[in-house]
């Protein structure tokens, strides 16, 4: 195992926790996407590192991206004569 990989993807993953948390979501989906590549090419020694963080920065980003459009509650407007 590359301790340094390891500690990229760690970086890279507090990094988009802390990007989607303060609700920053293009940074946010990029910096996963970032952390997906990073851990699968991790896990996937035997393929080469190019392709293994290729295929996991796109299968983040895509996973990441139709999580925000499918499951994010659009913001509901108060309704009139009622306190929010």
């Amino acid at each position: 195992m590359n301790s340094g990989l390891l500690i990229a993807t760690l970086i890279a993953i507090a990094t988009a926790t802390y990007f989607n948390y303060t609700g920053k979501k293009t940074e946010g989906l990029i910096a996963s996407g970032i952390a997906g590549g990073l851990a699968l090419s991790l896990l996937l020694e035997n393929i080469p590192a190019p392709i293994a963080f290729t295929i996991g920065a796109v299968g983040t980003v895509v996973f990441e991206w139709y999580r925000l459009k499918v499951f994010s509650s659009p913001q509901q407007k108060p309704r009139k004569g009622h306190r929010s």
